[in-house]
């Protein structure tokens, strides 16, 4: 995932697995019970992405996490999910 390469590259090193945890936390794929608005922002965003020819999108959608949330721990990163997700996002 993108947002995970994102973080790599901030810590200027290659990725590995807790970048890609911290993606998928952020956009709620490990939660089973995501909040719904939530889940209609990654259909809406996700399903623009699928293609090669969407690189615009899919970097919109990169900017949509916030370096300063990527420099955080996943635990950090799980609390703001759990509290607010919005604070993992710039929406």
């Amino acid at each position: 995932m993108a947002v995970g390469l994102k973080r790599a590259a901030h810590f200027g090193r290659a990725p590995v697995v807790h970048d890609l945890r911290i993606a998928y936390t952020v956009f709620g794929f490990l939660d089973p019970e995501a909040p719904a608005e939530l889940v209609e922002l990654r259909e809406e965003r996700f399903s623009q992405i699928a293609s090669a020819h969407h690189y615009a999108e899919r970097r919109e959608l990169v900017d949509l996490v916030p370096v300063e949330v990527l420099s955080l721990s996943h635990n950090a990163v799980e609390l703001f999910y759990e509290t607010d997700w919005r604070k993992n996002l710039a929406l």
